[in-house]
């Protein structure tokens, strides 16, 4: 005691660092016991994973493999393709990306009945995707004698998605050379009988966009392709069926769609790709191999191929 008394600072600290030791103690005792970890130990929530630019829209989608964007999953390189692709998703569509032929490999999106008749006016000029590395420009296609054209339509996407989705169809990496007969003709007047009669007819079509490429490219790098092929989808009382198209770059462009028909297995062949890879092996197998007669007639009920 003498010894405490002789030195009164220092017992008063070695007293107050007992006290605060056991209330220390009692806290984190009591918040383990109650189920909480203390405050200072717990852990972060992980964020969920969020896009810039995706957004869903208003209209919902009532199909088993069917998404905001693609049904039946988006396609997926088979052992054949070379090439490594990046996944852009945007608004109205979202597209594989090749680094190497500076173009997309195929572009995926869903339209639908539209209640908006009046698109927005088209926007001027072409927009670099600063997402991708190839960075193509618009200059890029300049005195090539090919058009810029679409792969996911900048009319319909705007008048089911909006100005702002509109904008993004103008992203180089929506972009390939098309002949100026393929792109203003044939391919118009596809992207026109999707929105107008199939979306307005059954309610809701996926499609599948790309090219088959070619050894040819642009000045700057840019792979030309061959022929470009298009696959819609829909599903009709919870039983999909497709129609798939291969158009070659060198049409006259007042054929008839009709003569272009083929069968997905073909498309898949000429492009290296897996198209509707989550649906059912028997179901796909079913799907793929068969070749549509015509073009779907404009009702309700497109030809079952089940």
């Amino acid at each position: 005691m003498r010894y405490f008394c002789r030195r009164p600072l220092l017992f008063w600290f070695l007293l107050l660092l007992m006290v605060g030791g056991m209330l220390v103690f009692s806290v984190v005792v009591f918040s383990t016991a109650s189920g909480q970890p203390p405050a200072a130990s717990a852990p972060h929530a992980p964020r969920p994973a969020t896009s810039k630019t995706a957004t869903t829209p208003a209209v919902p989608f009532h199909a088993t493999w069917g998404s905001t964007y693609y049904y039946g999953g988006i396609p997926k390189p088979t052992p054949s393709f070379a090439d490594t692709l990046i996944v852009l998703t945007n608004t109205g569509y979202v597209a594989g990306f090749d680094e190497n032929k500076k173009e997309p490999a195929w572009v995926c999106y869903r339209l639908f009945a539209a209640n908006n008749h009046q698109a927005p006016p088209r926007p001027q000029g072409f927009n670099i995707d600063r997402r991708t590395y190839a960075r193509v420009a618009q200059s890029d296609y300049a005195r090539s004698g090919y058009d810029r054209g679409h792969l996911a339509p900048n009319h319909a996407i705007a008048l089911c998605y909006g100005p702002a989705a509109q904008l993004e169809t103008f992203l180089m990496s929506n972009i390939i050379p098309q002949r100026p007969n393929l792109n203003r003709k044939i391919w118009e007047r596809l992207e026109r009988l999707e929105l107008d009669h199939y979306a307005a007819a059954f309610g809701q079509v996926w499609v599948i966009v790309g090219p088959t490429f070619s050894k040819a490219r642009l000045p700057r790098g840019v792979a030309v392709p061959s022929a470009c092929f298009k696959i819609l989808v829909v599903d009709h009382a919870g039983t999909p069926q497709v129609l798939a198209l291969l158009i070659p770059q060198n049409v006259e462009g007042a054929e008839s769609p009709d003569q272009f028909i083929t069968s997905i297995d073909a498309v898949e062949r000429a492009t290296g790709l897996d198209f509707l890879p989550d649906l059912p092996k028997e179901l796909q197998d079913r799907l793929e191999g068969r070749k549509a007669e015509s073009m779907w007639a404009k009702t309700a009920t497109p030809p079952s191929q089940i």
